[in-house]
């Protein structure tokens, strides 16, 4: 069997793409792909051919792709392991649809499976007689709501349920980021990358560069009309439309 720590993450995403068409539209083309992946097409045939070498595909050029049934046993898993990820943010933490898919994409690449193991013995502890009457998931994200509206100035009466959640233990880690876009930055300017609000096949290009929430990064120069913008992060350079810099949320440094 086919092990997922064996392929990088872009060849791992590729492997979902695929399934996610045949499963829509009954075959995968490399146009298509590149689409959903929101990369050249060029880029698509070199991963194609990649995985066709460890044998998860069948591709020829200018011809839909297939998945052999260990390629069809991976990216089940890998898509499984997407789906497991976003319900539990979703479901049990209440994070919006839309982030939660974006931060599944992110979270499934480097996740361990120690890790995710326990996230799913956790969400079945969540089921247990002694706590499924107690909606624990459910009064987390109402406490959470109650909280974020209170610090937000909200009705101090209606947010009054705190639930033992103390202050300091809500919107921890965004609270006081003065988040500004990427594109806000002036050349020389240092920042760290707070959040990705890009649709999935573009996060997931951003991704693929290392633009992660707690990177580091350096504005380098922006075109006279605003695209491109280079910018530069653990000693690489990366050229960015205007586009997909808008999307991007940092905190100067």
């Amino acid at each position: 069997m086919a092990q997922i720590s064996n392929l990088s993450c872009s060849l791992e995403d590729y492997l979902e793409i695929i399934l996610q068409l045949v499963h829509e539209k009954g075959e995968a083309r490399v146009k298509e792909i590149a689409a959903r992946k929101a990369v050249r097409m060029a880029s698509v045939t070199g991963a194609l051919k990649r995985l066709a070498k460890e044998q998860l595909i069948v591709y020829k050029a200018r011809e839909s792709v297939t998945l052999t049934d260990a390629g069809y046993d991976l990216a089940g898993r890998v898509l499984k392991r997407h789906q497991f990820i976003a319900r539990f943010l979703g479901g049990v933490l209440g994070v919006p649809e839309d982030t939660a898919s974006r931060d599944a994409c992110a979270i499934e690449h480097v996740i361990s499976l120690d890790s995710l193991d326990r996230l799913a013995g956790f969400m079945e502890f969540l089921k247990a007689p002694v706590l499924a009457d107690q909606d624990v998931a459910g009064r987390f994200q109402r406490v959470y709501a109650a909280g974020v509206k209170r610090l937000n100035g909200g009705d101090a009466g209606a947010a009054a349920d705190c639930g033992g959640l103390p202050d300091e233990a809500i919107r921890i880690f965004s609270r006081n980021a003065a988040q500004v876009q990427l594109t806000e930055l002036k050349p020389g300017e240092r920042g760290r990358v707070v959040s990705v609000r890009a649709s999935t096949p573009i996060r997931q290009r951003l991704v693929d560069m290392g633009l992660l929430p707690g990177v580091e990064l350096v504005m380098q120069r922006v075109a006279p009309l605003g695209d491109p913008i280079d910018i530069k992060l653990r000693g690489f350079h990366l050229s960015l439309r205007k586009i997909e810099a808008a999307t991007i949320g940092v905190e100067r440094l």
